[in-house]
């Protein structure tokens, strides 16, 4: 963590060691992929982007851990490279588990599975638009963002309808994504051109 003057001020594991330690006082990740907050400042981790774990945490605001799912496999809350997390406006947590092609939803309070979205590709981003209207699911290996309906009530995940896609041009690999909060605005790290890309919303 750092202030708003780039100044390091809590770092939460030992910067060079690799490890399943879940101990609050010396908790340890391997290749940690995302991190996302709720509205009380708890934190939401996925420590899974390759190496020996695939799991998703939650820290509470003084780093010590709330709870943790995850393992190796396809079922149910298992995990085969969680590559981003999400948080809704209910504090469900959303992770893109992105060699099983799903997006997984959990509750916030006790990380209890709650459902799933199953897709067609890899999906390496999972993104709420900013109105939490939708969710943007990027698909690197075919260059494409599809927007989805997102659910209207906690604990119901709809039929996960496609309402809409962006196709990134040839040659691209869309990595990740974020929205801007206060614009709408869309912004897609591409590792293929070392780019940045940036899509305004249609006024």
């Amino acid at each position: 963590m750092f202030d708003r003057q780039g100044n390091l001020k809590t770092t939460i594991g030992t910067p060079g060691e690799k490890g399943t330690s879940l101990d609050p006082l010396r908790m340890q990740f391997d290749q940690v992929g995302d991190v996302a907050f709720n509205e009380s400042g708890e934190m939401s981790v996925v420590d899974g982007d390759g190496g020996m774990n695939n799991r998703l945490l939650k820290l509470s605001t003084d780093q010590k851990l709330l709870w943790s799912v995850g393992g190796e496999g396809s079922a149910p809350g298992q995990f085969s490279v969680p590559h981003c997390v999400e948080v809704d406006r209910y504090g469900q947590v959303w992770v893109a588990d992105r060699k099983n092609k799903r997006i997984q939803v959990f509750h916030g309070d006790s990380g209890a599975y709650i459902g799933e979205w199953a897709l067609d590709e890899d999906v390496y981003t999972a993104r709420f638009s900013a109105d939490k209207s939708h969710i943007l699911a990027l698909q690197m290996k075919v260059r494409r963002i599809l927007v989805i309906a997102a659910p209207k009530e906690p604990g119901y995940l709809g039929d996960c309808e496609v309402i809409d896609s962006m196709q990134m041009k040839e040659g691209t690999q869309p990595h990740l994504l974020s929205v801007s909060q206060s614009t709408g605005a869309i912004y897609v790290g591409d590792i293929g051109g070392n780019t940045c890309y940036r899509f305004l919303p249609l006024s």
